[in-house]
């Protein structure tokens, strides 16, 4: 259970993320926009704005702001992936369909797709308010009045199936919940997680958070609300500042046991030392309010539960809505907590991404907490915009706060030096004073360097269909291109281990001196020629002819470290057939023997159920040793004698035992290439070249897989130390699931 003594400070660790976030895609297109000081608050077309219905008349008045932080491609959903019917996708709220994208390409960017499905993987997740839902604009073009359809509207609008949703078509069965603080959900649904692993509950956490409003692709007047800008900018903490503007968003992280993901291998971008959540009560003049002795004691019990002293914060993430007195309440919050503990001036950095990506409200914590992440990985602060002068009511000066303001190497800035670990803090609030407050730690060394790959990799990716596969292996093209440093023994890992295998497939051998990119761009041509995947109704193997073992090539394939079960099996298999005999013709057979055993046992073990052994001349002897042993005889009787009888006796045509035993037969794996073609046999993969080499097996390992057949990657990889990587996620496919503008005319 991995359960601390007193229920406390176990060390967690962010291990994936993903998002959809204004002007960005992808979590690397964020952490562009950041590095770059790119405002994604866009000046909104006015096609756009007619398409969403804002009349001319309203776009063109002064007052209108025609600025919004919007996300592309919302009306798109990969509905097929997930096994929603169209009609049902169609009713499906995009806050709901976009996050079981996000969560999945979360899973996926940790590393975690299949095996969170075998842990107790708990979702905790929060969704955007009802006034500007999706159910709120079309409500009425979504047909409520049959009993069915109703039904499914209110199964995929309501908060309430977020997140069991997730769990749900993820396959996760950990608890799940939804979790709906305001702005501060998405750090609550995170301090949730976290408490969850700390006491053992799950063993993997994905929070997610998705807030779209509807309509989009609109702006808004000027004045229609105290929080709103006046100029369509958000410029926390400045003098210029006149308040908020509200965006959508999707993102989701990925949480475990530090300890858990380190022996895992994991990809970690930062350790989460403590969590905090509490609520103002009443102390503040209003149920909107913020209340400052309530924002201090959330970071004070955070600081204690993290063992560490404000000093050592180096940057805060601030709520930061850029509000005349929310951020002037939120610094005096801050500096109310951190002056218990010290003194000293400026020596803490501080932002706001809203400066970027505007206020995505359910979401917003997430944004906060996956900037930091990013940060700290990359050890780089980044700006927070439009920041000038600062806004009177805060003094800085004599704050022990800075504004980031421009792109810099994050230990540079410290005075301990830069081998110290980061801390950094975010702060997140909701309306009616549930307050949030997380504490983070720079990531870790791995503890151990993994050898670099000195043979062959099969590396195998997969898709729903031909063209996204086709897309997937472009867009992994793309990425080693500008990343082609990457560890390679880790990148075949992370595709072969924690992917899901979908019925598209392609696989090769990755050779040690093949350009990443290279590989991927050959592997997108081969996919033109490639046949259709088709799924094996039978697996057979037929055992025939023995194999000639050089000793030297033999003692070669057998120490390579993943050969190490096969080896101990061949090695058994030695003993329980010593002292059958002293002919140098029949050691040769003893030792083929041995050796066709311990691969059969091999192939078994990687996951191949082959539903018969066709044996054929020296094959017979195999299936009677397997027999045997599954007997749990020492030994075949009368070894010596059959040996002798084999050694004289002739080989059988493969194809005729093959088609008597077994007519129909979709996959056959023998030695033998080249035989006859039989209606019912649809594909034969032969086992040439010796099967003495790893690039050999490997072969084999991508013929099996572009076959159609499963395989067990965890048993491949069984007894070594292998680490994950960042890669690029699942290509969705974007189908639109949008109510037609010809649907709002009502039938007469």
């Amino acid at each position: 259970m991995n359960r601390a003594a007193d229920g406390g400070r176990v060390e967690l660790a962010i291990v994936g993320l993903a998002c959809r976030f204004p002007g960005a895609g992808d979590p690397l297109a964020f952490w562009r926009n950041l590095c770059a000081g790119r405002e994604s608050i866009a000046e909104l077309d006015p096609r756009r704005l007619r398409e969403a219905g804002v009349s001319d008349a309203v776009f063109a008045h002064p007052d209108y702001i025609r600025r919004s932080p919007v996300l592309e491609d919302i009306e798109s959903f990969d509905a097929r992936f997930f096994g929603i019917p169209a009609r049902e996708a169609l009713l499906l709220d995009p806050q709901h369909r976009l996050l079981l994208e996000v969560g999945y390409a979360a899973l996926e960017d940790a590393g975690h797709v299949r095996s969170a499905q075998r842990a107790m993987t708990g979702v905790f997740a929060c969704g955007g308010g009802i006034t500007t839902s999706y159910l709120q604009h079309f409500g009425a073009r979504l047909d409520p009045e049959h009993q069915e359809t109703a039904s499914l509207v209110h199964l995929g609008n309501d908060k309430d199936f977020l997140a069991t949703r997730l769990s749900f078509k993820l396959n996760l069965t950990g608890p799940s919940m939804t979790v709906q603080t305001a702005c501060s959900s998405s750090l609550v649904a995170l301090h949730l997680a976290c408490n969850a692993l700390r006491l053992g509950e799950i063993d993997i956490g994905l929070v997610g958070a998705s807030a779209i409003r509807i309509p989009h692709h609109v702006g808004y007047v000027r004045g229609q609300s105290p929080l709103l800008s006046l100029d369509g900018r958000c410029s926390p903490f400045s003098a210029e500042a006149s308040g908020t503007v509200f965006g959508s968003g999707v993102a989701a992280v990925v949480v475990r046991r530090l300890a858990d993901a380190l022996r895992d291998g994991d990809h970690v971008y930062a350790v989460i030392k403590s969590t905090q959540v509490n609520n103002d009560g009443a102390m503040k003049i209003g149920y909107t309010a913020s209340s400052v002795p309530g924002q201090a004691k959330a970071m004070v019990r955070a600081m204690a539960g993290a063992d560490t002293d404000a000093r050592r914060i180096s940057y805060v993430e601030c709520h930061g809505t850029a509000t005349k007195i929310g951020d002037p309440l939120e610094i005096k919050a801050l500096e109310k907590a951190f002056r218990l503990d010290t003194d000293d001036q400026g020596f803490c950095a501080i932002g706001s991404v809203k400066s970027n990506i505007g206020h995505l409200e359910q979401a917003a914590g997430l944004a906060s907490l996956i900037k930091v992440a990013l940060m700290l990985r990359h050890d780089t602060l980044v700006p927070s915009l439009n920041y000038h002068q600062a806004n009177p009511n805060i003094d800085f000066e004599r704050s022990p706060f800075r504004v980031v303001t421009g792109t810099a190497p994050w230990s540079a800035t410290l005075g301990q030096g830069a081998t110290e670990p980061r801390l950094a803090a975010i702060n997140c609030l909701g309306i009616g004073g549930t307050n949030a407050f997380s504490i983070l730690q720079s990531p870790p060394d791995n503890p151990e360097e993994v050898p670099a790959a000195v043979t062959g990799l099969p590396v195998c990716l997969s898709a729903r269909t031909r063209e996204q596969l086709q897309a997937y292996l472009q867009r992994f093209a793309d990425f080693c291109r500008e990343h082609p440093d990457l560890d390679r023994r880790a990148l075949a890992h992370t595709l072969n281990i924690s992917r899901a295998h979908h019925r598209e497939r392609l696989a090769a051998v990755l050779a040690p001196e093949m350009d990443l990119a290279t590989f991927f761009e050959e592997a997108v041509r081969r996919l033109a020629d490639l046949p259709p995947t088709f799924t094996p109704r039978r697996l057979l193997y037929v055992c025939d002819q023995p194999l000639a073992l050089d000793e030297v090539a033999l003692g070669a394939f057998l120490a390579a470290p993943r050969h190490l079960r096969l080896a101990e099996d061949y090695r058994a298999a030695l003993e329980r057939l010593a002292g059958a005999t002293s002919s140098v013709a029949l050691e040769a057979q003893r030792r083929a023997l041995a050796f066709e055993v311990a691969l059969y046992q091999q192939l078994r073990r990687w996951g191949l159920v082959f539903e018969q052994v066709v044996d054929v001349g020296f094959g017979r002897w195999v299936r009677r040793y397997l027999e045997a042993e599954a007997a749990l005889e020492q030994a075949p009787q009368g070894f010596e004698t059959l040996l002798q009888a084999l050694a004289a006796a002739g080989a059988e045509p493969v194809p005729d035992a093959l088609t008597w035993a077994h007519p129909q037969a979709t996959l056959v794996i023998s030695r033998q290439a080249g035989v006859p073609a039989h209606p019912e046999v649809g594909r034969w993969l032969a086992l040439t070249g010796g099967l003495l080499s790893s690039d050999d097996m490997d072969r084999l390992v991508c013929k099996v897989l572009e076959a159609g057949v499963e395989f067990d990657w965890d048993s491949y990889y069984s007894g070594s130390r292998q680490l994950r990587l960042s890669l690029p996620t699942y290509p969705f496919a974007l189908e639109r699931h949008w109510p037609d503008p010809a649907s709002q005319q009502e039938e007469p």
